[in-house]
């Protein structure tokens, strides 16, 4: 893993989070629990369970959550991204489609993030290669830019005092609204960090929407488990 592009806080981060044996993750499969809305307009908070299986070295995710909408009902919800096609859909008791979407332009972009934001969870995909480039923008903050099938993902990582990502962030995030997209600022935080399998990863985070200037929360969960796969 060659490291030498890297800002000096990025290369102190990696060496934090890879911990001693700095292992190549392949895959890992993540369980989480939480709450999340629909929009930053909804007042209303939906529970979730989520198993979540990440392909780290070729770029690809598929996260599927059942969310709790009335005692007896539940919602399948699912968003994946795979050579470079994102994909989004709910389903009413994992049967009814009520929504889908693939591969265009704006969910692409948007699943491409959300890989990148959730990379702390998997470190080895913030080593330098030739689809991701660091930038250093000061002693607390880098940024990043991946490239995939087209796709580019540009995010601002922010470490706090002891060399963790505290929090991601963009000024352009395509939000789903009525009428299509908004480019939107979007920002998410990490928590409580812990040691599995050898590597250094948060256990909480959240995300949310910055609408008329005031960040909202419209994710927030917790890691139950993790399974790594390392490559040889």
């Amino acid at each position: 893993m060659d490291r030498s592009d890297a800002p000096d806080t990025v290369q102190r981060y990696l060496d934090r989070a890879l911990g001693a044996d700095q292992r190549t993750i392949a895959r890992v499969r993540l369980r989480q629990q939480g709450e999340l809305r629909a929009d930053v307009a909804q007042a209303r908070w939906l529970s979730f369970s989520a198993r979540e299986i990440v392909d780290a070295m070729r770029i690809g995710f598929q996260w599927d959550a059942r969310v709790r909408l009335l005692p007896l009902i539940h919602l399948h919800v699912r968003d994946a991204y795979r050579d470079g096609a994102g994909a989004a859909g709910v389903r009413v008791l994992s049967v009814v489609p009520v929504a889908a979407e693939r591969d265009n332009a704006q969910l692409n972009a948007a699943a491409l993030l959300r890989f990148l934001a959730e990379a702390p969870w998997y470190p080895s995909a913030l080593v330098p290669s030739n689809q991701l480039r660091w930038v250093a923008k000061d002693e607390r903050c880098a940024i990043a830019t991946l490239a995939d099938h087209g796709n580019l993902a540009t995010l601002e990582f922010r470490f706090d005092a002891s060399g963790d990502v505290a929090g991601v962030y963009t000024d352009a995030r395509p939000r789903r609204t009525a009428s299509g997209y908004a480019m939107t600022p979007w920002e998410g935080r990490f928590l409580d960090y812990a040691e599995r399998d050898g590597l250094r990863v948060p256990l909480r985070g959240e995300v949310g929407w910055y609408v008329d200037g005031a960040w909202a929360c419209v994710w927030r969960g917790q890691l139950l488990s993790t399974q790594y796969e390392f490559a040889e």
